[in-house]
């Protein structure tokens, strides 16, 4: 994934950070949400969801290319 998010409103660390709290602890959406709002951010739900369907799959692929270098 990239550094920024093009016609992002928050950072990718920020957007990285709501997609791995979402796969990684198999949480909903509204979970991640009070979890990002307690920090101070305020995202809606559907944010997360559409975070998750565009970056989901280069997250998957970035884990799993960490996740090799890890078991060498």
């Amino acid at each position: 994934m990239k550094d920024t998010a093009s016609r992002h409103r928050y950072p990718m660390i920020i957007i990285g950070q709501a997609i791995w709290q979402y796969h990684r602890f198999n949480q909903c959406y509204m979970d991640v949400r009070e979890q990002l709002l307690y920090r101070g951010i305020d995202v809606s739900h559907e944010t997360i969801r559409s975070w998750c369907n565009k970056f989901g799959k280069d997250f998957k692929k970035n884990h799993q290319k960490v996740a090799k270098e890890s078991n060498r």
